[in-house]
């Protein structure tokens, strides 16, 4: 199913013919080839380009399992117009051993002119091998999942549960009313993911400890989170010991697939970021169900909400971080863009029992930049004489995005 793109569409339709490499990045099955697969039909409806000027491969087919990069190099050639732009789409590029020569070799050609774009399931391994070989000459757009925005004409409108339990991504938006369905096709993605990205990607050894720092890291989604953590779970559950080299590189590991995001700390005072602190979240809730579970009232419930606040802010490219106060108490999200800044607490449901727990980090602060309770349930007024503003979660989530996408920004 493929329920609109707007906004990574208009970006590929700004990046067109502008000598930069795209690189479309993101989840396995979050939705990169069917955004390629409707820009190209964009490009064809509209008459910008003829159908000779278009080269495609799915590296998912077999038959393409054993292509090298040098074979593929000479069929693109092969098939190139010489007097016209190609647009070439390599999805799955990264299935392709050494791919980065192919596809410098075509960018930098003398003679044919290319204009490419890349789709892959590994951020870092892209950053890493295309950086080396071309500089600052492409641009990364990390596909993210359908927002509550994007899926507003079908049941999650009016469902914010189906969301939190089952994520964003197109092919499971399909088996919204059919949960046992929706529940193995996630747990299947997960796994292939898991295997595909990571497992074989990396030739892991250690499966059965690499298996517990994943769970580990799920189950500690939204709390602070370093090599010592994972080493004391570890040690407390006599899993065979690992070093914590190892752990922290097992751990970027499976940050590079991104199924993990990571948030850095943020010093409010001094304005900058801190390396050595971090907390993680899932970059698809329907992953983060598959360590978890599928029950929408189980003790992951805020959890999951501030997981669909961060991915939300994603979206709409905010640079995100989090804070904690001179007393170490948290505030759940620091939102910066455009030099400006939001303050974000995150709960499920607010009520004068709690309002003083959830607000006191945000009083800290005396900047001011605006400072937000976002919550499913509200029993207060929408704004506090404090100057916080409390605001129902599904109305900020349609609000906030509706804003963006009128106010879409250009390169």
């Amino acid at each position: 199913m493929f329920i609109g793109r707007k906004d990574y569409l208009e970006l590929l339709s700004e990046w067109k013919d502008k000598k930069t490499i795209k690189v479309l990045t993101g989840l396995r099955r979050i939705g990169k080839s069917e955004i390629l697969n409707e820009y190209e039909k964009k490009l064809l409806i509209g008459k910008q380009i003829q159908e000779s000027q278009i080269i495609k491969y799915d590296f998912n087919d077999p038959l393409l399992s054993s292509v090298t990069y040098l074979d593929l190099y000479k069929q693109i050639l092969e098939k190139a117009n010489k007097n016209k732009i190609n647009y070439l789409f390599l999805d799955e590029i990264q299935e392709v051993k050494e791919f980065e020569k192919c596809v410098t070799g075509l960018f930098e050609h003398k003679t044919i002119k290319f204009d490419i774009y890349l789709t892959g399931s590994n951020s870092h391994m892209f950053s890493e091998q295309l950086a080396t070989l071309l500089g600052g000459r492409k641009i990364e757009i990390q596909i993210l999942p359908l927002t509550y925005y994007e899926l507003k004409n079908s049941d999650i409108e009016n469902n914010i549960d189906n969301y939190l339990i089952y994520g964003g991504m197109g092919e499971i938006v399909e088996y919204y009313k059919q949960h046992k369905l929706a529940e193995m096709k996630i747990k299947q993605i997960f796994n292939d993911t898991i295997k595909n990205d990571i497992i074989n990607r990396y030739n892991i050894r250690n499966k059965e400890e690499f298996t517990k720092i994943i769970e580990y890291s799920f189950k500690t989604i939204g709390k602070h989170l370093n090599p010592q953590n994972i080493f004391d779970f570890l040690h407390s559950n006599k899993q065979k010991v690992i070093s914590k080299p190892s752990i922290i590189r097992m751990h970027n590991q499976i940050c590079s697939s991104i199924v993990l995001n990571k948030v850095k700390y943020y010093n409010t005072k001094a304005k900058t970021s801190l390396n050595s602190k971090a907390k993680y979240y899932a970059g698809d809730l329907g992953m983060f169900s598959a360590i978890v579970g599928f029950n929408p009232n189980d003790s992951y419930r805020s959890v999951r909400i501030e997981n669909l606040v961060f991915l939300q802010l994603k979206k709409l490219n905010y640079e995100v971080y989090t804070s904690i106060d001179y007393l170490n108490r948290e505030i759940d999200f620091v939102a910066v863009k455009n030099n400006t800044k939001k303050y974000i607490q995150v709960c499920d449901e607010l009520n004068e029992n709690n309002y003083e727990r959830e607000s006191r980090s945000l009083l800290w602060i005396k900047d001011n930049y605006e400072k937000f309770i976002l919550c499913n349930e509200n029993n207060l007024k929408e704004e506090k004489e404090d100057g916080i503003k409390i605001i129902n979660i599904k109305k900020w989530l349609l609000d906030l995005e509706k804003d963006f996408y009128h106010n879409f920004p250009k390169i």
